[in-house]
């Protein structure tokens, strides 16, 4: 009696289940190719507030934050964007 589950062999990765919706999302938000040798990790909540600041202090032209919260630190987030 044949199976009906397909060999671990033929079945798709998780790289081909994740295709259809990469594709949409291709479509619709804007993307850019990076090396892996210029990703970070940031490990902290601490680590990335400190980055951040850093980053908008060296910003030559805008900075734009979209988030829904900014937390405790709000107003010294606000001054370090002056």
């Amino acid at each position: 009696m044949p199976s009906s589950a397909a060999p671990a062999s033929s079945s798709p990765g998780s790289a081909g289940m994740l295709a259809p919706f990469v594709n949409e999302l291709d479509k619709i938000a804007p993307s850019f190719q990076i090396h892996g040798s210029q990703i970070q990790v940031i490990r902290t909540p601490a680590d990335f507030y400190e980055t951040l600041k850093a980053k908008i202090r060296s910003a030559k032209t805008r900075v734009f934050l979209s988030t829904l919260y900014i937390g405790k630190s709000e107003k010294e987030l606000v001054w370090t964007t002056s």
